[in-house]
């Protein structure tokens, strides 16, 4: 019953905030963030600044997580290189009866060391799209502010014939 009178906000969308060609930076982002939750009657003035400070604490955290992803996934790299240094010298001296054990050890690790590279790879995308425009991240950050963490339920899936819902919310193509 209270559900009526529960005012309704919009969901945020990459496509709104404009200039679409020009990256978001920190600075942009807090004044769209502002400006936005005043727009739509979310924030009163005297709570903006207390809320841009999470803002702000929020983007470097998302940005120091980013960054140890990156330095982990190094990390299992080259501890996988210097495992696969290893068996490489053991299998130079080992006995018949070792050899194939250690040859299944290498190929796994060679798989692994594959897998981490692609990882890495991702991880470095992430955050030099995170560096280089906050857009995805504000976004997401302001909905989930105004409709919670599971925002993205709230909305009408496309159809399968239309935008796929990344692109639609985020600007992605596929």
């Amino acid at each position: 019953m209270f559900e009526l009178f529960k005012k309704k906000y919009p969901i945020l969308t990459v496509s709104m905030i404009t200039p679409a060609d020009q990256p978001i930076t920190t600075t942009d982002a807090m004044k769209i963030f502002k400006q936005h939750m005043l727009d739509i009657g979310y924030l009163e003035k005297d709570e903006l600044s207390e809320h841009v400070g999470y803002l702000s604490d929020d983007i470097k955290g998302h940005g120091q997580y980013l960054k140890d992803e990156v330095t982990n996934t190094k990390e299992e790299i080259q501890e996988a290189k210097t495992e696969l240094a290893n068996l490489k010298k053991k299998l130079a001296t080992c006995s018949e009866d070792e050899k194939e054990d250690i040859e299944d050890g290498i190929e796994l690790l060679v798989g692994e060391l594959e897998i981490a590279a692609e990882d890495l790879e991702k991880h470095t995308n992430k955050l030099a799209e995170f560096k280089k425009d906050k857009r995805v991240f504000l976004v997401d950050y302001i909905n989930t502010q105004v409709h919670g963490d599971d925002w993205m339920s709230k909305l009408r899936l496309p159809h399968k014939k239309t935008q796929p819902l990344g692109e639609v919310l985020f600007g992605r193509t596929r």
